[in-house]
């Protein structure tokens, strides 16, 4: 008949003894003390579920580290017991050394089929975060020389001066404006006033200024004086685009004429190219 000892302990023996049951393989910390208890009396036979747990425990891969190092010494420890037990209820069943040692190294094997798979898996997962600290170390690098560059970036804006464009730069970069082109500019009197003091020509025409820049005017009206045809289409081959709207505009006001006597285009020289 069974009987039950209930005992009390401190926690940190409790702890203990449950470390200790876990890392033998045990589930329940009762029968790891029972089975300490049965073998100090010498009466510990085979427990086929503590078997049974250790084996399930092993096929889920939870492997401590004191239970990996054991376990065949575990399996050779309790197949000796069993053997032991076998031929003392029975002596009718003689068993060979080497049949043991087959049964030992069966289950060898049986181990090591389980335990590779994770080992395999373990290795897989190394090599594959070697790779990925290694593409990180690279990337870091990379933002590192961005960091830089970004840096460097900056000073030189900071250390060059904003220059903001002013009319009589983009003048400068169009060589004429047109007042009919400025209809989305609400105070076009005071846009013609500020380039005619920074220095552009502003030209009535029809009642429309335009402005032009001094150079593209020079430039322009060399260019026109010795155009030598009269026919629009070729005119309009020899000059740029701009010059020749430009050139339509003063030739419907009558302000650049072609004289026949001297076969040449010319200027009316009442223009005033410095009013309004």
């Amino acid at each position: 008949m069974a009987r039950l000892i209930a005992i009390k302990i401190p926690d940190d023996v409790y702890k203990e003894l449950e470390r200790r049951a876990k890392d033998a393989g045990y589930t329940l910390i009762s029968d790891y003390v029972r089975d300490i208890i049965l073998r100090e009396l010498g009466r510990a036979g085979i427990s086929l579920r503590g078997l049974e747990e250790r084996l399930t425990r092993l096929e889920e891969g939870e492997l401590t580290p004191r239970l990996y190092e054991r376990i065949l010494e575990i399996v050779k420890s309790v197949l000796a017991e069993s053997v032991e037990k076998t031929l003392e209820v029975s002596n009718m069943v003689e068993i060979k050394k080497d049949v043991a040692d087959k049964i030992v190294q069966r289950i060898e094997r049986k181990v090591m089929d389980i335990i590779n798979p994770f080992t395999a898996k373990v290795d897989s997962v190394a090599s594959k975060l070697a790779d990925l600290i290694e593409k990180v170390e690279v990337l870091e690098q990379r933002i590192d020389k961005l960091e830089e560059e970004l840096k460097r970036a900056k000073e030189q804006v900071i250390q060059k001066p904003h220059h903001r464009r002013t009319a009589i730069d983009r003048l400068k970069e169009q060589g004429v404006v047109f007042e009919s082109e400025l209809r989305w500019l609400r105070d076009r009197d005071a846009f013609f006033e500020r380039l005619r003091r920074e220095g552009a020509i502003i030209l009535d025409v029809k009642g429309e200024r335009i402005a032009v820049y001094p150079s593209f005017w020079s430039k322009f009206k060399d260019k026109v004086e010795k155009l030598p045809t009269t026919i629009d289409d070729e005119i309009k081959v020899l000059l740029r685009d701009i010059e020749y709207k430009l050139f339509s505009r003063l030739r419907e006001a009558g302000l650049v004429y072609y004289d026949a006597s001297k076969r040449a285009w010319k200027f009316v020289e009442e223009l005033d190219f410095s009013s309004k």
